[in-house]
Formats: structure tokens, sequence, C-alpha cells
């Protein structure tokens, strides 16, 4: 237990959840009393931790937090904020859920990367990379940046199975500028 603004108690606890089993409701009603809960507060908070670890195996999460869970002057319990990560590799099972991201907020090279399998990321750079394999992708970023160079992306077609073409990977129509400054530059060193 630790203090937070003013004198606000905040506690947290870690347990393990097991696949095949979950969250028991004598886990969560286990844990409920570790952080300070007690009766009916105590059966309540069990429940909403059962269902959240439900929730994460059911969706494939990496992380599913909630933070801060309250108690108001009625004694009631509510969560206010949550986070949930899930983990891209299992997305395919949950179109739900892909169907929620807002693709608007989202480079639409990466959009189109995302339809296409591929994970692309944007970076500032002037030399370009298509790997197969995250592994591949990373060691040959090093050696790019250790003689000085740098990526204007990541690319990792990670063993696509050939539902891609190269004409559907997210390259850009007219290069960016740091790319025409490389190619400005590499032409300059040729002459």
């Amino acid at each position: 237990m630790k203090p937070s603004r003013g004198s606000i108690p905040r506690r947290s606890s870690r347990s393990r959840c097991i696949r095949i089993w979950g969250w028991l409701p004598s886990r969560g009603l286990k844990v409920a009393r570790r952080i300070g809960f007690a009766g009916k507060q105590a059966s309540v908070v069990a429940r909403l931790l059962v269902n959240l670890a439900k929730f994460y195996m059911a969706n494939d999460c990496t992380l599913a937090e909630i933070n801060p869970l309250v108690v108001t002057k009625q004694g009631e319990i509510v969560a206010i904020d949550a986070k949930v990560q899930f983990d891209d590799n299992a997305l395919f099972r949950h179109p739900e859920i892909v169907a929620l991201k807002m693709i608007r907020k989202t480079d639409p090279l990466e959009v189109r990367a995302t339809k296409a399998n591929l994970n692309y990321i944007k970076l500032d750079g002037s030399i370009a990379c298509l790997v197969n394999g995250a592994g591949l992708a990373m060691a040959t970023m090093d050696v790019i940046k250790l003689f000085g160079g740098s990526r204007p992306n990541f690319l990792d077609v990670g063993g696509a199975d050939g539902g891609w073409s190269q004409g559907s990977l997210p390259h850009q129509s007219s290069p960016t500028k740091s790319q025409r400054h490389s190619e400005h530059l590499r032409r300059h060193r040729q002459v």
C-alpha cells in the first residue's frame, strides 16, 4: 500500500492466471481481500477481477488493467479508467476488435500495410529496407546505423504466406523529403 495524492491509499497486487482455468471466484476473492476489501465490497471486486481475467484470456490481451479502482462515499466500487492491449499476432481471431481501431488516426501507409498483413512503421531515414522477420530487421537496422545511415521505415513481411504481392506493399507514390535528399546525395557522390 502506497500513499498517492495526499492520504488516498494506493494498493496493487499480482496474481498468476492459468489459461486453462482462468481465475476461479475463490482466487478473485483472495486477491480482493489481499488489497484491502472486505464483505460485500470484496465480493464485487472479486467478480470484477474474475471477469477481467476472462476478458484478458478470451481476447488474447497482452495487458488488461484497471487503474484507478475507487470506492465512492456510498461504498460502491467504480472502475474509473482501464487500459487494454491486444496481441497483434492474434487479431485475426478477433475481427470485432480490429473494427474498433481508429484508422483515421493511423498513418495511411500503416493502414495499407495492415490490410496486406505486413508490419510497417514509418521512421525518419534514408535507406529503405525490406526484410523477412523482425530479428533480421533489427539486425539490419543496427548495421545500417553502425555505418551512419538511418531507415525511413520498418517493414517486416514476417514469413507472409504469399497472400500479398509487391503491388500491395505500402510504398509511397512520391518519395519523402528525406528520401529525396538521400537520392540527391547519392547522385552527387557518384560524380
